[in-house]
């Protein structure tokens, strides 16, 4: 699990003391972690090979290492990967193109680039730009609801 109750609970409460809406601010907090942003970018086939690329020091922010799951990608970093890991990711996506498995619908906060095999988050996250956007109750999941 990436986050735990209590981790989710403890981002609420630091939301919830930022100015603007809440339900926007949660959204920018949660699309804009690092696994969220580096699955977006169609670069990586689930979630939980995002896991293991970033525990296995593959991925590079700004041409440094990052090793922590829920750092926050903020606008303007340049998301990439090793020299090591980029041909391999590179036949990955040949073999999950040749098969048709593969989907390239990143969305308009980020810009990829798939011959370089990295990204670049232009804006932040809009609740339009949700690939499955869902009608939460925000208030109830994270455990204010009165």
């Amino acid at each position: 699990m990436i986050y735990h109750y209590r981790q989710f609970n403890r981002l609420a409460k630091k939301i919830r003391k930022q100015e603007g809406l809440f339900e926007y601010n949660f959204c920018i907090a949660l699309e804009g972690r690092l696994i969220t942003a580096l699955y977006r970018t169609g670069l990586v086939a689930h979630i939980f090979e995002c896991i293991d690329i970033v525990n296995s020091g593959y991925f590079l922010i700004n041409q440094s290492v990052i090793g922590h799951l829920n750092l926050t990608v903020r606008l303007g970093d340049l998301m990439g990967f090793s020299y090591e890991f980029k041909w391999l990711l590179y036949y990955r996506l040949l073999w999950r193109l040749l098969r048709r498995a593969i989907l390239f619908n990143p969305p308009k906060y980020l810009f990829v680039s798939y011959s370089l095999l990295l990204a670049y988050m232009l804006r932040l996250p809009l609740e339009d730009d949700l690939v499955f956007p869902s009608s939460v109750d925000m208030f109830r999941a994270t455990g204010y609801f009165r």
